[in-house]
Formats: C-alpha cells, structure tokens, sequence
C-alpha cells in the first residue's frame, strides 16, 4: 500500500462524519481524481474498507485499522520495511546475510541494495552505526550499546504512533520469554515499592529484552560504566532483578550490564510516594524542588495559570529527577501520545514548550518533542483537575415543570455532564430568560427559527441515548465561545497592514525574518521577538496540517498583533508546504485570553474549506469577509 494511501485512511480515520474528496485531496496534498482511484485501489482487496455515499467518504474503522497494521506480507514491499527485515535479521535473530541471498529473498537487484545501504548509513549515522559488506557478507559496525540503540529505535519505527505493546514485542522475541520477564518486573516492583506508569513499563520491558537477547549470543557492552549504587534500597532491587534475569534466562551479567539495567530502572521509575511534602524532600534533590516550584511561578506569570499546589508539584517534581537522568544517559522516551497531545491540546502542549525552553536554558541540555508531550501530560492533568464552575459552559434549563420532569432533567443533565456545565437558571418559558447571559439553551420544546440562541433541543425521556447528542452540542458550544473572542477582537488583532498574499520564501525562517522586522519597525514587538520565535519553532514546529503558527513563548509584545501571510502555491515549513502562516506576537495584558485566541484559530483553520477559500484570498478586506463567514 501507498504510503498515501495510508495517509487516506488515517485521515478518515479521524473524521466524525463522510468526508469529500475535495477535502481529503486537500488534507493528504494530492487531487480529486487521485484520491477516487487511491478508494478504488483501496477496496479491490476484497473488503469494502472505505464507504461512499452522496456525504463523502468514510472508513469502517475496525477493518481500515486491520489494514493499517496488516503484516502479513512476508516479503518487505518498501525501504522502510526493508531496513527493518535487515536490522532485526542481524540484531535480534543473529542471522549472516548473504547479500546476493538477501536480493533474492527480498526480489530486488544488487544495485537497488548497495543503494539502500547507502542511504541507510546516512540514516543510522546518529546512532553511530555502519552497515558494511565484506566477502559477499552484511556486517554492522558500531559499538554495542550503539546496536542496542539502532534496535529499539527500529522496533519503535515498526508501531503505528510509536506505540508499543505485547503484542509488538511478540512479533520481535520470544513469547515465553516475554512472559517470564514481564512477571519478574511486576513482582520486583511491587516488593521494592516502585511504580512503573504503562509507557514506561513496555519501554523498561523492551530494552531488558534487547538487553537478554544480545547477552544470551556473547554480545555484552564493552564500554566501561560500572555505577556505585549509593541508595541500598536501589541497590537490593537491581542486585534481585539482575539474579532473577539470570536464573531464568541462563545468562551472566556482567558489571556494565548490571549498570545497564540500573540506569534503565532509573529513567523510567519512580518510588511509589504519597502526597506527602516532606517524604519528596528525601528522594528529590533540593535544586530539582526549587526548580518545579520556580516551573509553576513561571507558568502563573506567564500564563495566568495557578500549579503551585502539592499535586502537582509532587508528581512534577519526581517527573523531572527522571526526565534530568534521561536526557543525560541519552535515554530519552518515545512518547505514543505526542502527536494526540500536539494536535489536540495545543495550549497545553505550547505551555510544555515553554517549560522545556526554561529548562533547557537552566540545564544546558536538549529536551525532545517526545519528553515535552510528557510534561503536557503533568500540566494539563493539574489543570484539568482544577476545572472549576468559571471554566464550566453557563447553561439555562427551559423545562414546563410537570409531574417533576424540571427537576429530574436538571439532575440528569448535573449527573452526567458536571464537569462541562453550570445550570445558572431554570425557567417554564422563553420570556423568563430576560437579560440573562449564557452559553446554551436546554429546552425540552421546540424554538422558533426567529430565536438566535444556542439551543439544544433534549427529551425528557430516554435521556441516556441523547448523551452523545449533547455531548457533541457541548464541545460546539465551546469552540463558538472561543469563536466570539477571535471575532469581537479581530479589528485589534488583524490589520491589512498586516497582510501579505502571494509573497515567496526559501524557508520559515527567513519568512519569521522578513515579517518579524516588519512587524518591528511597525512597533509592534521588541527587538528580540525575531529570536524568540526562532526559539520557539526550534523547540517544536508549529504546523498544523495546512497552517503554521510560529510566535514566541513570551508575551512581551507592545500590541497583540497577528500578521497573515497566505500563498496558494505554499511556503516551505520544514518538509512541507503550508499555504497559510500565522506569525503571532502577544502582550501580556492579553494574556488571560490567550488560551482561547490560540484555541479558537487552531480550531478555525483545521477545516479544509476555510483553508481553501483564505489561501486564495488576494487582499485584507477578502481575508476578513472569509474569517467573519465562518465565525
């Protein structure tokens, strides 16, 4: 299958409801015409996978995710998969290849495989790994931690969003093997007290398996690390786990293996711990504190967002002892939510950024995508739990109060939706709503299409089939809130001084460059605003399919301002091509509604039609008649 084609169903996937060609062609880079044949091609398995209809395309979802992870065909059909076929031949199986064999078995020519060997080492250069031919042989070339590495990545690489799970790992090792080591790890663990989150557990599981595999055929690190494990409770688990290994695996561990696995156990562990303040003083260093404490401070200056409590300064805290051991043992963790948390929360996900930044500059160290996802995760956990009736949907209940039905409704709705709303009023008629402000209407009679409200329309009966219902007219609600910020500021936000169609750039770069010092001899934002989004952007990119957001984490601009830059044709970013830049700049006296500027122009470039409709727009005033249409 086309690595477009997956792209397809993956889109699909994702889709609430039919799509149209003319949105996935846009959504997947590619015309009508292909996305009609790429169905076609699709469905000629036998299955009908993808379903048409006068609404558009959708995918049956357990039968695409089959196809998805289908890996049946024994012969690899790609590069891709046939970097894996080699790596995992010679890394986990042990196998010698022969390279004339190894054309064979895999139906390509001698010079298509010296040419993806070529292109492999280029890839496998991070790792510090070589893959060579000698007497008509594949040999690997590297040190054996370097292997070691180059092998999990590649078993990462294999999972759809790098999520692994036992049934990953069984394609890889040995199932008995799988269990007796899984066993082994629980049983320790809940002796010695330590807590392993499910990430973490299939990570640690993974590397002792690579770990067994390679011990168990002579393969042991040459490179001296031997650790002296100063904390005996540590020191009692690991001199168990390495016994247990060896009894069960008939292997011999030598010194740097046994500080393989302590190292292993410290980045990715954490002592069960209560909420208790004074018990965290004796497992975290006192610098580790004072920097969550410092992590917290700084997000409420900058964000308005009060974490300076114990449940999440604990957690936080153990978090970042981890994260600070990880990044400097270079065993840094993948993170299966990342691209969720980076499509799906992008304020929280902007928040983690800017605690990565503060960190790294603190450290001196490099903190990737995968571990910022993680600090997205303490972050918006905390503010979750936080929820209170402020952030809550104000609501009106419109009930005829008869044989009690008002006060049944009204404890249904409370019951199922509490976190999401407060009834602010109850009422037998439409008049009674006076002057009231609020964000939806439940009413369980029909309104008048003169009526502008927000309504939904609920029964008092059967109430449990129409959850969904509303739970969709909810999140409708929310994102209309965060709509009517966008559009009661767009005349402050927006200018046409501010608008730049059809201009070329070589990259983001240049395009932050150019527009940056505009927007600073306009005297909008500082001299360091050019560099700060840099900054920002070299943390983690700011597309979002179609559009680019680059701004800096720092709302230290003199006027919030948006500057738009649209070119039909696309502007370079990264390996893709964008045809719509946002450049954002924010002052700090807007910082309050930041979250739902940033939310609410996510949300309104993420469907295809308005991308269309603004990429062509030629001027300011088109620009805004598009913006006000879809608001």
């Amino acid at each position: 299958m086309k690595p477009k084609q997956k792209d397809l169903i993956r889109y699909l996937l994702k889709q609430k409801e039919p799509t149209h060609a003319q949105q996935i062609a846009l959504a997947i880079n590619t015309s009508i015409r292909t996305v009609k044949n790429y169905v076609s091609d699709i469905n000629n398995g036998g299955q009908k996978i993808i379903l048409s209809s006068p609404h558009g395309y959708s995918a049956v979802p357990n039968l695409a995710i089959a196809l998805l992870g289908d890996k049946t065909s024994t012969t690899p059909q790609n590069y891709s998969d046939r970097v894996h076929y080699i790596i995992k031949k010679m890394l986990i199986e042990h196998q010698s290849l022969n390279v004339f064999d190894l054309c064979e078995n895999l139906f390509i020519s001698y010079s298509t495989l010296k040419a993806e060997l070529t292109k492999m080492n280029k890839t496998f250069r991070q790792y510090n790994i070589q893959v060579v031919t000698h007497n008509e042989t594949l040999l690997i070339q590297g040190a054996e931690k370097d292997k070691r590495r180059l092998t999990s990545a590649i078993i990462f690489e294999e999972t759809s969003y790098n999520f692994i799970d036992l049934t990953v790992l069984e394609r890889s090792f040995d199932k008995q093997s799988i269990i007796v080591l899984e066993t082994i790890i629980k049983r320790l663990f809940s002796k010695y007290h330590y807590y392993l989150n499910d990430f973490s557990f299939m990570n640690l599981l993974l590397h002792f398996l690579i770990l067994i595999e390679r011990v168990q055929n002579g393969k042991y690190l040459s490179e001296h690390q031997h650790i002296v494990i100063e904390n005996a409770h540590e020191s009692n688990l690991v001199k168990e786990l390495c016994a247990a290994i060896e009894s069960s695996f008939a292997v011999r561990l030598n010194a740097n293996e046994t500080s393989e696995i302590y190292i292993l156990l410290k980045t990715n562990t954490n002592y069960n711990l209560t909420s208790n303040f004074s018990e965290l003083k004796e497992i975290v260093s006192n610098d580790v504190l004072e920097m969550t404490q410092d992590v917290a401070q700084s997000i409420f200056a900058m964000y308005a967002i009060n974490l300076n409590n114990d449940t999440f300064i604990i957690p936080f805290a153990l978090h970042l002892d981890n994260l600070l051991v990880r990044v400097r043992q270079h065993k840094l963790n993948k993170n299966p939510l990342l691209h969720s948390i980076r499509t799906n929360c992008s304020i929280i996900y902007e928040i983690a950024i800017f605690v990565s930044i503060k960190l790294a500059d603190e450290y001196d160290i490099h903190i990737n995508e995968d571990e910022i996802a993680f600090l997205a995760l303490h972050i918006g956990t905390e503010i979750e739990r936080q929820k209170v009736n402020q952030s809550k949907l104000k609501c009106i209940l419109l009930c005829p109060d008869y044989m009690g039905l008002e006060s049944k409704l009204y404890n249904q709705l409370l019951l199922n939706f509490n976190n999401d709303i407060t009834i602010i009023k109850t009422i037998s008629q439409l008049n009674q709503i006076d002057d009231t402000t609020f964000d939806l209407l439940f009413s369980t009679i029909e309104m008048p299409p003169t009526i502008d409200y927000n309504v939904i329309v609920i029964s008092p009966f059967h109430f449990a089939n129409q959850k969904s219902n509303i739970y969709k007219k909810i999140d409708e609600a929310r994102t209309n809130a965060k709509k009517q910020i966008l559009k009661q500021n767009f005349d402050r936000y927006f200018s046409k001084e501010l608008f730049y169609s059809g201009l070329e750039f070589a990259d983001k770069y240049q395009l932050i460059q150019q527009i940056g010092s505009e927007m600073e001899q306009q005297g909008l934002v500082s001299n360091h605003y050019i560099e700060n989004v840099c900054e920002r952007e070299n943390a983690s990119s700011t597309r979002f399919d179609q559009i680019a957001i680059p701004h800096s984490v720092y709302m230290d601009a003199a006027q919030t301002s948006v500057a738009v830059i649209v070119n039909p044709k696309g502007i370079p970013w990264d390996n893709n091509l964008v045809p719509i830049v946002l450049l954002i700049a924010i002052n700090s006296m807007d910082k309050t509604i930041f979250t739902a500027l940033y939310s609410a122009l996510v949300s309104l470039f993420d469907d295809p039609q308005t991308i269309s409709q603004i990429k062509k727009a030629a001027n300011f005033a088109a620009f805004k008649k598009i913006i006000h249409h879809h608001m």
